[in-house]
């Protein structure tokens, strides 16, 4: 969801975790908003676990939102044919595991 103070106030006060989408604002920047709105309201901000979705598949990027305590970064993969898909599913498998 979008860095608003609503949604915040909901990751914090009944969720796990807040899955922003890539690109739309600094989301390292809202990491640590919601870290501050989560230590205001008496709970570990470890606790709440960042997932960033269609996040962009290059090392500096993954690497920035890796720093920023983002657990997870999803990308897309656009419909092909398969054996296209296959090769692209590939290399985002590699740049992954490259991140341990």
């Amino acid at each position: 969801g979008a860095p608003t103070p609503v949604t915040f106030r909901h990751v914090v006060e009944y969720a796990d975790g807040w899955i922003p989408l890539y690109g739309r604002y600094s989301i390292v920047d809202h990491i640590a908003e919601l870290s501050r709105l989560a230590v205001d309201a008496g709970r570990d901000p470890a606790s709440l676990e960042v997932s960033v979705y269609m996040a962009p598949p290059r090392a500096d990027v993954i690497e920035e939102l890796r720093e920023a305590g983002v657990a997870r970064a999803v990308f897309g993969v656009a419909s092909e044919e398969p054996g296209e898909v296959a090769a692209r599913v590939a290399e985002l498998g590699e740049l992954a595991a490259s991140f341990g």
